[in-house]
């Protein structure tokens, strides 16, 4: 099933992140799975994320099916796709088989170890990739061009379970410099946090230097966490929360 891990999102909203024109402050606030904000003025700028889990021919045309049940406003203006590949590939990712008609496709990590991520941006959008220094395992960085020629950093990151610490300090280096480059900044994507309190912004059970160091990150670049549902539920696990949106304004209520 196309999104995260037996939630599918819908046109309505699930997983959507609409960003706005003012900068809010530094407060914990109530999230939802649809994250929705509002400044003075709603930009209207909609992203879709979510961990394929092996992005497919068949998930291919559910997600071609879901955006052709959306009106032409509510189609998203990104869409990112983490763990596109397999664990152990046995073929290339021929990219050219997922082209969806008005969106450009930036694609990271394909061709090399790595479960490999996409980008789908609509063609309207004005927006330039951003080159990380620093490499990350999984990461995609951009930065559009937004109303009155303010600009937004865009940042799609999957962190793998098993990420080393190395890896995991490079994540945290590029949320603090990345979040200080433009007006707005939004982070989505599958962190592989599942101890990590968000309401308390405190870790509940294992990894608790790793996960204290990256809500520090967080806390040093003025970030709220949105999601407040777990976003995995597989079997008789226990549901967690995996996927988060991070954005630097508060979340007001519909």
């Amino acid at each position: 099933m196309f999104g995260d891990r037996g939630k599918k999102p819908d046109c309505k909203g699930k997983r959507r992140v609409c960003a706005p024109s003012q900068r809010k402050g530094n407060n914990q606030s109530e999230g939802k799975k649809e994250a929705k904000f509002q400044g003075r003025q709603q930009l209207g700028i909609i992203i879709w994320s979510t961990n394929t889990d092996v992005y497919t021919i068949d998930k291919f045309h559910e997600l071609k099916a879901l955006l052709d049940s959306c009106t032409e406003l509510e189609k998203p203006h990104i869409i990112a796709l983490s763990e596109v590949k397999p664990k152990n590939p046995t073929k290339e990712f021929n990219i050219h088989c997922f082209n969806i008609l008005g969106y450009n496709i930036e694609a990271e990590n394909l061709e090399r170890g790595g479960r490999g991520m996409l980008l789908y941006l609509r063609q309207d959008l004005r927006y330039i990739m951003t080159d990380i220094t620093s490499p990350v395992d999984e990461l995609q960085a951009l930065e559009i061009l937004l109303e009155q020629g303010t600009k937004a950093t865009i940042i799609s990151i999957y962190r793998s379970p098993n990420s080393d610490t190395e890896n995991n300090d490079r994540i945290n280096q590029i949320i603090r410099e990345l979040s200080r480059k433009n007006e707005h900044t939004i982070i989505v994507g599958d962190f592989n946090r599942p101890n990590i309190n968000w309401e308390q912004m405190i870790n509940n059970g294992l990894h608790m230097d790793q996960d204290f160091l990256f809500i520090e990150a967080i806390r040093d670049s003025f970030l709220i966490q949105h999601v407040n549902q777990a976003t995995r539920s597989r079997g008789t696990n226990r549901p967690s929360l995996l996927d988060l949106i991070l954005t630097d304004y508060v979340q007001q209520p519909p």
